[in-house]
């Protein structure tokens, strides 16, 4: 379960804690190179679509009145990029 105070912050917790954690190997080299572009542009919610597009896993929203932040915010591009998503970057496949 993810909490977050508006659709963008979800985005983005969602892009770096699910998606940014989907291993190379599950992902065509296409959608592999949408979704690290997507993520390196910050486009967070390109990358949440595009993930669910290309998984299938479907992602359940609850609107909510008051919550609080339990997530750093200081991960950041050189951070995200030791996730599994980026583990063969650079690299040719």
């Amino acid at each position: 379960m993810f909490l977050a105070e508006d659709e963008m912050t979800l985005n983005w917790v969602l892009a770096l804690r699910v998606v940014a954690q989907t291993r190379v190997d599950e992902l065509t080299e296409a959608v592999r190179i949408r979704l690290r572009q997507a993520i390196l542009d910050e486009q967070w919610g390109e990358a949440v679509e595009l993930w669910i597009m290309q998984t299938g896993t479907p992602i359940d929203v609850y609107a909510s009145t008051e919550i609080a932040s339990g997530y750093d915010t200081a991960l950041n591009a050189a951070e995200i990029q030791f996730s599994p998503l980026f583990r063969d970057f650079g690299t040719s496949s």
